[in-house]
């Protein structure tokens, strides 16, 4: 049993990413020729607008458009969160955290820091800072696990400033 015609070029353009737009770009025609509405190369073409284009809209569109060709396809999910948490959509996100949080594939660690960045984004950082313990808690990864251990630290000068009321959060 071998992979569809469309797998096998979204893999490439998986592979290409973020090294040969040309190529990614080219591959992604190639699945959505094939199948329109194939989650993976919908994220990716998301993805691209976001991280490489800065066009949000149109990051938005895929993202919205992948989700709805497959509920259940944990990186668009992933991605997703984060784009709306970065563009400071923060209510949307938690709604999207709140599905996230079911599906089967999504990682536990990565969860708490999304709920985590959720809590900062509104100023509540001991709250924040129990989600990135949460995170370690449930790390896999050794570069993860050091990213929340930076993620603490940062967390915690934050709430230095705020107890010394230089910076406070409203």
């Amino acid at each position: 049993m071998g992979l569809s015609l469309s797998e096998q070029y979204f893999i490439r353009a998986v592979d290409e990413y973020p090294y040969n737009l040309e190529e990614v770009f080219r591959n992604i025609e190639l699945v959505l020729t094939n199948d329109k509405r194939h989650a993976g190369a919908l994220c990716l073409l998301a993805r691209i607008y976001h991280e490489q284009l800065e066009r949000h809209e149109e990051a938005d569109q895929y993202f919205r458009k992948s989700l709805s060709a497959n509920p259940r396809y944990a990186p668009a999910f992933a991605h997703f969160i984060a784009f709306l948490l970065e563009i400071g959509e923060v209510d949307e996100a938690e709604q999207f955290l709140k599905h996230a949080r079911k599906l089967r594939g999504i990682k536990k660690a990565l969860v708490h820091h999304w709920q985590s960045q959720i809590w900062e984004l509104r100023g509540r950082l001991h709250e924040a800072d129990a989600e990135l313990k949460l995170a370690l808690v449930n790390s896999l990864d050794t570069s993860f696990f050091e990213f929340i251990e930076n993620e603490r630290s940062r967390i915690e000068k934050k709430m230095s400033y705020q107890t010394t009321n230089r910076y406070v959060v409203k």
